[in-house]
């Protein structure tokens, strides 16, 4: 599978396409199509699997991800992004209302496989604790 297809093929799975993925990470209309013939940047191709949270390795190679492993990455990068958004907030560079936008953004990329997702229950929880844990730094 080419990384086009790779790509076409976990747009399909998460509904959307690839000139609106295009979009949401700020890459010129169509560019993505070339990419099997002219090599994307790195960086480029680090933003797409995380959006899809996958690695660059699986979408390059076009392995396909069960759900298992998707869950597996999608726990691990919450956890990488609530433990970085309570960092922040320690270190006075982000608010309490910054970091609960940042989480309802991972909630909108939870759902776009199902508004049901397993995942959004892993946000909620994190959501729950950095207001512990921000409470008990804030107040204590």
């Amino acid at each position: 599978m080419s990384l086009v297809e790779s790509i076409k093929h976990l747009c399909k799975q998460a509904g959307t396409s690839i000139p609106k993925l295009e979009k949401e990470l700020g890459f010129g209309h169509g560019s993505m199509y070339n990419w099997d013939v002219n090599s994307p940047s790195i960086d480029k191709v680090q933003k797409v699997a995380n959006y899809f949270y996958t690695t660059m390795d699986n979408l390059i190679s076009g392995s396909a991800q069960g759900v298992e492993e998707r869950e597996l990455n999608f726990n691990n990068y919450v956890r990488y992004q609530a433990k970085g958004l309570l960092n922040e907030v320690k270190s006075n560079a982000l608010t309490y209302g910054e970091v609960i936008e940042n989480l309802l953004k991972c909630e909108e990329s939870a759902k776009w496989s199902n508004p049901k997702n397993p995942y959004l229950l892993v946000i909620a929880e994190a959501k729950q604790q950095l207001k512990k844990e921000i409470d008990v730094t804030t107040l204590g």
